[in-house]
């Protein structure tokens, strides 16, 4: 989260908007939003901000635009509306961003906390009934042309398995600016390389919980880049599929390969296939010799083409009553380019082979946090069609030391998950008398990116210790340690030399203790 400063003292409420305004690219997660639907009278503000980039002595002054929504005609604002970064708009539908005295209709999600100055905020899905933004599109996963058939209600009819209708890779390297929407945490990168402000090409940096080893990170909004990747010629806008960014590494070329992870299976080899995740060689699906053997073999095309595909966790289907931890899409596609692991155009279907497939699974420790899951109880299961439920794979091997789960079956689904338990997240109050006159209140904003600001009250002057340890324990900041006077009080915790992950703060003020936990995304 970048740090927010006023360019002028005219525009005195940008600095009560601040948060909010850095929130229009705020790493929202979409799992954690209520839908809602809203009508009003718009209201267009605009103002002048001054914008530090992270890990960049730079400062770039922007001019931000706010949209506010009178819902009872009073002339009094009661939400702000997030239409993401000021150059974005919906590539699949004609949509346009209201103008000031626009009487609209907004369907979008509305995050459990306010904005600065008290505003509810709505993230917004749809104007109008018209398509405004998809908050749970696994944009990495757009690389054919099957992947734009979906629902923006989040559960696509097609899903995204594009098999081999797909051109070869080119190598590139190009030089620009970026331009990002990080309204959710799967953030969406461009980068303009003629600086006129719009974006040439689409940047595909995987899934947002992909991290390289080499320590290299995602760029900002604005930032000057080399970009190294595999260039695909997509019916939208071009995309390069990032192998180095500022001469770091970000993924393996040869993880990617000519056929972005999967492959063709035979009916007569006499060898396994195996195909993977384009961005994750240890989630693959192996196919032994004999798959089409039997009395599958009048079945089966003489061909067929898999790819294994990484979800958003909260994107699967049917998946609202489980507590999923990583999920994938399995595709089957036949030489004429029908995925056999649909049924009527819908995810789902399964197919049983004559003999059993290899399947491993990788999740990873980001994975872990981001859900507050433990690596205890870790189950895969896969979705069954016929009996219209999840089906636990009983033989699944689980190895935690190299996060993999393993299995062999003749049934290949095309939706698989792993699920597993998770913590609970509350604030420990260790004196519920004490506590009514003392608090602590969630950082804001949450997830943050690198500063947040924690904010607590105590009813007498006296010792006050705040601190932050990581999830394993140990102390990594002290934000307060001393005196301090009756009333409310707050800090800034800068977590700019730290990892992505959960944090804890703590307080202690007299008898009164309590923990919250925070979530730093990078």
């Amino acid at each position: 989260m970048k740090s927010v400063k006023m360019v002028t003292s005219v525009f005195v409420i940008s600095l009560l908007v601040a948060g909010n305004l850095m929130a229009q690219r705020g790493h929202f997660r979409p799992d954690s939003l209520a839908t809602v639907t809203l009508t009003g009278k718009v209201m267009v503000k605009t103002i002048t901000v001054q914008d530090t980039l992270r890990h960049k002595n730079t400062v770039v002054v922007r001019r931000m635009t706010r949209y506010l929504l009178d819902t009872d005609t009073n002339g009094i604002a009661e939400y702000e509306l997030n239409f993401g970064p000021a150059w974005y708009k919906p590539d699949s539908s004609s949509a346009l961003r209201p103008l000031d005295g626009d009487q609209v209709t907004i369907k979008g999600g509305e995050p459990s906390r306010l904005t600065r100055d008290s505003l509810k905020m709505v993230v917004v899905y749809e104007i109008n009934g018209n398509l405004w933004r998809d908050p749970l599109d696994a944009i990495w996963n757009k690389m054919g042309t099957h992947s734009n058939d979906r629902d923006h209600g989040g559960k696509g009819p097609k899903g995204y398995g594009f098999g081999f209708m797909h051109d070869s890779l080119t190598t590139v390297t190009v030089s620009g600016k970026i331009i990002a929407d990080t309204t959710f945490v799967n953030e969406r990168f461009f980068i303009d390389t003629n600086n006129d402000s719009i974006p040439d090409y689409g940047l595909n940096f995987g899934p947002y919980w992909y991290t390289p080893s080499s320590g290299a990170i995602r760029p900002e909004d604005g930032e000057s880049v080399e970009i190294s990747g595999g260039l695909l010629n997509r019916n939208l806008k071009p995309m390069i599929i990032v192998y180095k960014i500022n001469g770091q590494v970000w993924l393996d070329s040869t993880i990617i390969g000519k056929d972005l992870g999967g492959c063709w299976i035979r009916r007569d080899s006499r060898r396994q296939s195996k195909f993977h995740s384009p961005f994750d060689p240890k989630s693959f699906v192996g196919v032994n010799p004999g798959w089409a053997g039997g009395m599958m073999g009048n079945m089966m095309e003489d061909q067929m083409y898999g790819q294994v595909l990484e979800l958003m966790p909260c994107d699967v289907p049917n998946g609202a009553d489980e507590k999923v931890l990583a999920a994938f899409e399995v595709s089957l596609f036949d030489q004429y380019g029908n995925n056999t692991l649909l049924k009527n155009g819908m995810r789902g279907n399964h197919v049983n082979f004559a003999s059993t497939a290899q399947v491993q699974l990788h999740f990873n420790d980001y994975q872990i946090r981001y859900g507050n899951f433990t690596e205890n109880n870790i189950t895969a299961k896969y979705w069954d069609n016929n009996s219209n439920q999840w089906v636990e794979v009983r033989n699944a091997a689980v190895n935690t030391t190299e996060n993999t789960v393993s299995f062999q079956q003749s049934t290949v689904s095309n939706l698989i998950i792993l699920t597993a338990a998770q913590t609970v997240s509350a604030v420990e109050d260790q004196n519920a008398a004490v506590a009514e006159s003392y608090q602590m209140k969630q950082n804001y904003p949450n997830p943050f990116n690198p500063s947040t600001v924690i904010s607590y009250s105590i009813s007498k002057p006296g010792m006050v210790m705040l601190k932050v340890f990581n999830i394993l324990g140990k102390e990594v900041a002290t934000l307060v340690n001393g005196n301090q006077a009756a009333g409310t009080h707050s800090v800034e915790f800068n977590a700019s030399n730290l990892p992505s992950g959960i944090y804890i703060y703590t307080i202690k003020a007299g008898e009164f203790t309590a923990s919250r936990k925070l979530m730093l995304l990078k």
